[in-house]
């Protein structure tokens, strides 16, 4: 009891919101829901005996949301589906064997749990219904840099499969869909894609603005709450980058907009920095800024809450807890619903997201 009074007493000198109290039988409380700080887990790291150190997180860290992987990182279906629709893609041997216990697991320990989809990149499916896949000018299917398929953007069918998982996820007791990969591929030999479902004449911010307003209407006006990733770069450009993702058409279709942040993944020059990596706050700051200043254009209704995801990995810079922590002070700074760390296999830097000491925060406080 003495700890969790020294914690509470820590988070509330630096402004930070406490740790979360569940609604009995619904979603998590609306102070969660606004202050999410979140880690990502691959559906190996959720479906493993390593989990139980996950959810020690959410009681002794700053995070108290986890972002859960449905689908591997090829595509398949990372547990076994109860829907009808569903159920024929079921796996064998599914990675997550228990996923309702482990969402279950997450709310008992005071968590926000998170549904992760990526859509349109997705070998498995691609590879199960070749009819909806973007195919190479060879006849084979068509692959990204990294060799990964992707599905039509423009496939209804693909649309609704990724809404059905939507529905599914939450029926699992998920608290937030998360909807990645919502775009047109931007690697790989672009040149040599055809695509069964798109004519090329649409152009390609109509089409991702299409499944957007589906998932509106297929998930969210559900009751379901969605969030969508999309390039950092979105916040700033004037056009669709190539890849069909538009800051004003995307924001009035989903609850939370999650820019992928990461300044290794800003050019050489971008704002001025030799190597916009090193320059943290800066970027994301810019960046946030921008977006905000966009979306504050737009009718209320209209505006969705901003969540960034933010660089735990080491690209162009060693990322240290410092630097993790620049990032989360800009996201603060520019009145972000939060953040979302990510890192590709799980690992989290421990300083970033550890609990600040009751001396330290009064230090702060008397700073201010």
């Amino acid at each position: 009891m003495l700890a969790a009074v020294v914690i509470a007493a820590a988070l509330a000198v630096t402004g930070e919101v406490p740790m979360p109290v569940r609604i009995p039988g619904g979603i998590a409380s609306p102070v969660i829901v606004d202050h999410v700080r979140a880690v990502y887990l691959t559906s190996g790291a959720a479906g493993s005996d390593q989990f139980p150190r996950y959810l020690a997180l959410l009681r002794t860290t700053t995070i108290n949301a986890l972002v859960v992987d449905v689908k591997d990182a090829n595509g398949r279906l990372a547990f076994r589906p109860e829907s009808p629709s569903l159920s024929a893609l079921a796996p064998a041997h599914p990675t997550i064997s228990n996923l309702r216990d482990r969402v279950a697991d997450i709310h008992a320990n005071g968590g926000l749990a998170i549904a992760r989809i990526p859509v349109f990149q997705d070998s498995w499916f691609a590879e199960q219904t070749p009819t909806e896949a973007i195919r190479s000018t060879s006849g084979a299917l068509w692959r990204d840099h990294i060799g990964q398929a992707w599905l039509d953007p423009a496939s209804e069918r693909v649309w609704n499969y990724a809404i059905d998982l939507a529905r599914e996820a939450a029926a699992f007791g998920f608290d937030e869909v998360n909807f990645d990969y919502i775009r047109f591929p931007s690697d790989g030999t672009l040149a040599r894609a055809t695509y069964p479902r798109w004519n090329r004449k649409t152009p390609r911010r109509a089409v991702i603005a299409a499944f957007a307003r589906a998932v509106d209407q297929g998930v969210r006006a559900q009751g379901i709450r969605t969030s969508a990733d999309l390039f950092g770069l979105v916040f700033w450009a004037k056009n669709d980058l190539g890849i069909g993702q538009y800051l004003e058409d995307l924001a009035p279709h989903f609850d939370v907009l999650a820019p992928m942040v990461y300044p290794s993944h800003y050019g050489k020059g971008f704002l001025g920095f030799a190597n916009p990596a090193v320059e943290p706050f800066a970027v994301i700051s810019e960046t946030l800024q921008k977006g905000r200043q966009r979306l504050q254009r737009l009718p209320k209704n209209d505006q969705p809450a901003v969540r960034p995801w933010l660089q735990d990995f080491r690209m162009g810079a060693p990322y240290d807890a410092a630097m993790i922590r620049e990032e989360m002070r800009a996201a603060a700074d520019q009145g972000s619903v939060g953040w979302m760390l990510w890192n590709p296999l799980s690992r989290y830097t421990d300083g970033a997201i550890a609990l600040p000491s009751v001396a330290e925060t009064i230090f702060r406080s008397f700073k201010k």
